[in-house]
């Protein structure tokens, strides 16, 4: 996950994307694995989702071509459903942002969430919007092929 990390960073310095942090779930085998990121924006839900697919594919392909790990692995080759990514975006400062700027990116359960700070409840999202991993990969490859 280091190379995966470092590659991504350099793809996105110009939004000073970091790693913040990582996931790992193992039951006998590695079964999920994650990679937490911190953007500056505001941004807009067009450019996190090229981001945010973009982090979970590099992922993927980079689980999947690693001799090393495949013994390991719960399930290969591993699909969107063992990665648990995040994008989280901060304004230039470091600071939260709130609605309507989209402050984190994430995945569950083959969704990805778009969520928006609420201003009024730090411990709450006012916004949340979902879409299938496939409806968001589909909207970024047809967006590169235009």
């Amino acid at each position: 996950s280091a190379d995966v990390a470092t590659k991504m960073c350099e793809r996105y310095k110009k939004y000073k994307l970091k790693v913040i942090g990582d996931a790992g779930g193992m039951a006998g085998a590695v079964n999920m694995v994650g990679l937490m990121f911190q953007v500056n924006g505001p941004l807009s839900k067009s450019e996190l989702r090229e981001i945010f697919i973009d982090s979970v594919n590099f992922f993927l392909n980079a689980i999947n071509g690693d001799e090393n790990i495949r013994p390991f692995l719960k399930n290969y080759p591993f699909t969107i459903e063992g990665i648990e990514n995040a994008v989280f975006v901060v304004d230039k400062n470091g600071r939260d942002l709130f609605f309507p700027d989209i402050a984190v990116v994430s995945n569950i359960d083959h969704k990805i969430q778009y969520k928006t700070n609420d201003k009024d409840d730090e411990y709450k999202y006012k916004t949340r919007e979902i879409e299938s991993y496939e409806t968001a990969l589909k909207i970024v490859q047809e967006g590169k092929v235009q």
